[in-house]
């Protein structure tokens, strides 16, 4: 079963005065279900009524907006605000939503080249059906990852003046909601299937111009989102995508690798930092013989259906009896034999504010880099942190023999949710928690994590849920 449906019933078309064209063709009924939940169930906001499944409209406007936005709801993977807010939060809790957007999206917002016309650019193209549909619909904003969806859902902005309120499953408070991680492939199918359909039923009742028009749009936008130079422009930036062949050219096979790393860096928007980056993968020699076993980074299988951080502290606490650690701290000599255990070269560089740290695992040979120019991340625990972070991630691909991950404000929620987790349970495992207690001054200084690392550390775990 499909986990995320868009279900429609056609209706006959409304009164004259209520629509035209295409909207009165594809006048209907719709509910949208995520995991078998209606989140479209609504209300009038005006006066006291049952709850309905369905929002009754036009679908056209719907239709229009997923066409528009077929590429950048499968290909775009860069935002235009950081994806990680601060240490103690790790991560923001969801994703901007309609409802912050109409009050200048606080915290989202916390760097002045955060430009607020890339917000909303990038606000309408993620968020379903916004500026094209007139359907009343709830915020559904739609982020792509890897072969996942995350859909973050929340209220209409009361600025808005909408005739409707929805009722979100579960608990009243339930929105604005954390991500909702689904198969991209789900929600891929469902819109597809959409816009077909809603062309069928406007050709069938008399809106032909409209539907021949947007069936020519449909056809020419998912080519674009299949042909190779307009994914790059979406995943990388223009200015790199412009310059692959070049970049294939110099890397062969590490193209691939970089790839990857590209997309968990901030976009990389000058020479001399797509040349360093470049050159830096090019000239990775093989590693140094592990301490131990043939170097592979041997973890337990990812399953990537649970929430991520208990995976990272899963991964942690088999790589700590791994490497026989118990709950001792990891001073520098330690971090350093833990990456000649797995066979991996450690390298300070300057990283032109690209990422905090990175790792690559090619053609035999590991490589783990953290960067030393960055103040905000300057000392050695932010860079501690940095290193298990990434270390995590290539722990959490199995030992992938064409891997490459970094760790940085623009990297994948999920797998930097799981690093996130992995470092601090790596650094400070639960079972010295459980022995200090709640001593944050106490286990920050013992185990080189920073004070705010640490609380939010302390905290998350002494929830019995993240146990």
């Amino acid at each position: 079963m499909s986990r995320f449906e868009l279900r429609v019933d056609w209706l006959a078309a409304p009164a004259d005065d209520e629509a035209f064209g295409p909207e009165r063709s594809t006048w209907a009924s719709l509910r949208i279900l995520i995991d078998g939940e209606v989140v479209t169930t609504n209300h009038s906001a005006d006066v006291p009524t049952a709850d309905e499944a369905a929002v009754v409209g036009p679908m056209s406007g719907l239709a229009d907006w997923i066409v528009d936005s077929w590429v950048p709801v499968h290909r775009e993977t860069h935002t235009p605000f950081p994806k990680v807010l601060s240490p103690r939060q790790g991560l923001p809790q969801r994703f901007p939503s309609l409802r912050d957007a109409a009050s200048g999206w606080p915290g989202f917002v916390q760097d002045e080249a955060v430009s607020g016309d890339d917000l909303g650019a990038w606000q309408q193209r993620h968020t379903l059906g916004a500026a094209a549909s007139d359907l009343a619909l709830p915020s559904m904003v739609m982020v792509p990852e890897d072969a996942w969806m995350g859909i973050g859902l929340d209220h209409i902005p009361a600025s808005l003046s909408p005739g409707v309120r929805f009722t979100p499953p579960g608990s009243p408070d339930s929105w604005p909601a954390s991500p909702i991680w689904v198969p991209l492939a789900d929600v891929s199918e469902s819109l597809h299937a959409f816009v077909d359909a809603t062309i069928r039923r406007a050709t069938e009742t008399g809106a032909e111009t409209w539907a021949a028009w947007t069936q020519e749009r449909w056809r020419s936008a998912r080519a674009r989102a299949d042909a190779p130079e307009e994914v790059r422009k979406w995943m990388y930036g223009e200015f790199v995508a412009e310059r692959w062949n070049e970049i294939e050219q110099r890397l062969g096979r590490k193209a691939d690798v970089l790839s990857n790393i590209l997309i968990d860096s901030a976009l990389v928007e000058d020479v001399s930092a797509l040349d360093w980056l470049v050159g830096l993968l090019s000239s990775t020699t093989h590693a140094p013989a592990p301490a131990e076993g043939d170097g592979k980074a041997r973890a337990p299988r990812i399953d990537w259906s649970l929430p991520p951080f208990r995976e990272g502290y899963r991964l942690a606490q088999h790589a700590r009896k791994e490497l026989g650690l118990d709950d001792r701290p990891l001073n520098a000599k330690l971090v350093q034999e833990v990456l000649r255990h797995y066979g991996i070269e450690g390298r300070e560089v300057r990283a032109h504010n690209l990422f905090r740290s990175a790792v690559w695992q090619s053609e035999g040979s590991a490589m783990l880099v953290w960067a030393v120019d960055d103040p905000r991340f300057s000392g050695q625990q932010p860079q501690r942190f940095s290193i298990a972070a990434a270390l995590g991630r290539l722990l959490a691909n199995g030992g992938s023999s064409n891997l490459g991950a970094a760790h940085s404000n623009q990297s994948r929620w999920r797998p930097t949710q799981l690093a996130n987790a992995f470092a601090a349970e790596f650094l400070l495992p639960v079972q010295a928690i459980r022995q200090a207690g709640a001593d944050v001054e106490k286990l920050s200084r013992r185990f080189g994590m920073s004070r705010s690392a640490t609380a939010w550390h302390i905290v998350n775990r002494s929830e019995p849920e993240n146990d």
